[in-house]
């Protein structure tokens, strides 16, 4: 066990440090972490352990060291058992034919080995593990898999050939063809024309033999046509002339053309070798430059394209994840909706939800699910009729009054009830539907910004009252009466009340004076 020098915590009780950082270590059964959290410390695995040490060498009772062992041993087994169940999977997987290149790096990733390392698992349970019987079974696993390797090597070098081989007849041995094929596969020229007649000795078929034929007339031809083409040139004097004469041939190919020139001043000596050689160069040059303009501007096309493309995906991911936001939200709702909670504020703090959140779902909801959200709405009308079930019956025999009475006024709202309006409107908008609501509101704004005036401002106060074509101004008893009727009934005093009860006053005494002439 290693000892922690004294000075390394400061500040603190080191053996109490000790002592607690012995017992986390019991407690976790030795768990791995990174950082272990001791009274509030927190400490790297490396001091960590220096200090379960510490403790362990310093203060540790027989008991203690007993229990510390114990762990430690019983860690140590378990591992061993693992490592050997470990072995024993993959020896069965190489069995199966199923140890594919993902499996040992799914392997590799678990026990945080290399991959390498993980596919000699199959051989370590052999060489320690396995039967007679079992390593008998692997012998011939691991015999057919290497001939089975060998028949794919086989099967690939076919392929490379094949390969080759249709390039160049394709192509009609062409010789930058050929001089791609030698870029490829890191060969030379000649290598190349061996690899083709091995391919055409050993695997061709007459099909193809055919065909290789045809083309090997056909590279004749070719050669023909090149001679042709320097006879031409060379007679021609101005560049610009040649340079458009050699453009207008049709396929007429750059490599081939250069490599053509020694066999050409071969068969012709008496020709100016020099100044061929500088026609192919400068078509040569002017061919490459116009390729790589070309080049760059259909890169710089494709590179526009890619970050279109870049941009669209990234606006796609951007819209995908806001529907996925939004379905959420709309789902969060649609939650409620089907809830026995009462209201959504309880839903809220019951799944621990942010308020603001679901009042933003709620938003979103109305303009984009109108369905869900007229459940929520019903549902939240219904809830609050529950709980304001007098002030309902109140709002209806109001709503039912404005329907039926064109003179219903400020003082018959206070014969049904002496609520404050302003406190009914707040409930009347949680409870009532939209007819109803538009119905009390237009009500509400009639009378929204009439307020309680002084008893004595109104007794000084002269209105004359219009009844059967008459003006009538009532005298101070009458007044006062009619004032101290209010007062009596808890009605609030104001304009409209006051003047709606002496109307109701006048057409009182009218009444009963119809009554007695009657």
């Amino acid at each position: 066990m290693a000892i922690v020098e004294k000075n390394s915590v400061s500040g603190i009780n080191q053996k109490q440090l000790y002592r607690d950082c012995f017992y986390a270590l019991i407690e976790d059964n030795n768990k791995y972490k990174p950082v272990y959290n001791v009274k509030g410390m927190k400490l790297d695995r490396r001091t960590f352990l220096l200090c379960v040490g510490a403790y362990y060498d310093a203060y540790a009772t027989i008991e203690e060291k007993r229990i510390y062992n114990k762990i430690i041993n019983g860690q140590k087994n378990n591992k061993f058992e693992q490592l050997k169940n470990k072995y024993r999977e993959s020896f069965i997987m190489y069995l199966n034919n199923e140890d594919t290149e993902d499996y040992y790096i799914s392997l590799a990733e678990q026990s945080r080995i290399s991959v390498e390392t993980a596919k000699r698992y199959p051989f370590h349970y052999y060489d320690k593990y396995a039967s007679d019987e079992e390593r008998k079974i692997f012998d011939q696993v691991r015999l057919a898999k290497k001939e089975h390797d060998s028949n794919e090597k086989i099967e690939a070098t076919k392929t490379k050939l094949k390969h080759m081989f249709d390039t160049c007849v394709q192509s009609n041995f062409d010789e930058e063809k050929i001089d791609n094929l030698t870029e490829t596969y890191s060969i030379s020229p000649k290598t190349v024309k061996n690899y083709i007649n091995n391919y055409y000795d050993k695997y061709a078929n007459d099909e193809e033999k055919e065909q290789y034929n045809i083309a090997k007339q056909k590279q004749k031809e070719n050669n023909a046509r090149y001679v042709k083409i320097f006879n031409h040139i060379l007679k021609m004097k101005k560049i610009e002339d040649i340079l458009l004469y050699l453009v207008g041939q049709k396929n007429l190919n750059r490599t081939y053309l250069k490599t053509s020139i020694n066999p050409y001043i071969m068969s012709y000596p008496d020709v100016d070798a020099n100044r061929l050689n500088q026609i192919v160069d400068t078509y040569y040059n002017y061919i490459s430059y116009r390729n790589k303009k070309e080049e760059l501007a259909k890169k710089k096309i494709e590179q526009t394209n890619r970050e279109i493309e870049r941009e669209k995906q990234v606006v796609n991911i951007k819209i995908e994840k806001q529907k996925q936001l939004l379905l959420q939200l709309i789902k969060l709702v649609k939650k409620y909706n089907s809830s026995e909670y009462t209201s959504y504020i309880e839903f809220c703090q019951k799944n621990k939800i942010d308020l603001n959140r679901f009042e933003h779902a709620l938003k979103l909801t109305a303009k984009i699910d109108k369905k869900t959200y007229a459940i929520f709405v019903s549902k939240t009308r219904k809830q609050n009729r529950e709980k304001y079930s007098k002030e309902y019956s109140i709002i209806q025999e109001l709503i039912d009054n404005l329907k039926n009475n064109k003179k219903f006024g400020l003082l018959d709202y206070y014969s049904i009830t002496k609520m404050n309006l302003d406190d009914l409107k707040i409930i009347a908008k949680k409870i009532c539907n939209s007819e109803d609501y538009k119905i009390f509101d237009e009500f509400y704004q009639k009378y929204r910004n009439e307020r309680t005036i002084n008893p004595a401002t109104l007794i000084k106060a002269s209105y004359m009252i219009s009844s059967y074509g008459d003006q009538i101004e009532l005298d101070d008893k009458t007044r006062l009466s009619i004032i101290a009727n209010l007062k009596k009934q808890n009605i609030p005093i104001n304009k409209v009340t006051y003047l709606e009860a002496i109307k109701k006053e006048i057409e009182k005494c009218e009444s009963m004076q119809k009554v007695k002439v009657a």
